[in-house]
């Protein structure tokens, strides 16, 4: 995909409505870091933009690092749905 048609793609993709998290490769080829930004500035929150060093491959390379930022992310939203349940109820 050439940056043309990949900018384009990112602002013609709909804006995300949902919890997102994107773990970027700094040197990802397969989606730049800019658009993977620009992707992410478009959702709504809750939102999580982490970039770790690495390629298109950091799932791979560096899982420890993205479990982590799985976990804590996961946890968030824990934390998040219980206070929200915890306001509806009062």
């Amino acid at each position: 995909m050439n940056p043309t048609s990949a900018t384009s793609a990112v602002w013609c993709a709909p804006r995300p409505r949902v919890p997102l998290l994107i773990i970027q490769g700094t040197r990802d080829a397969m989606m730049p870091d800019g658009l993977a930004r620009a992707y992410y500035r478009r959702a709504g929150q809750p939102k999580r933009y982490v970039s770790i060093p690495g390629n298109h491959f950091i799932l791979l390379d560096t899982w420890p690092r993205v479990r982590d930022e799985l976990r804590r992310w996961l946890g968030d939203r824990r934390q998040s749905a219980a206070q929200h349940r915890e306001g509806a109820d009062r």
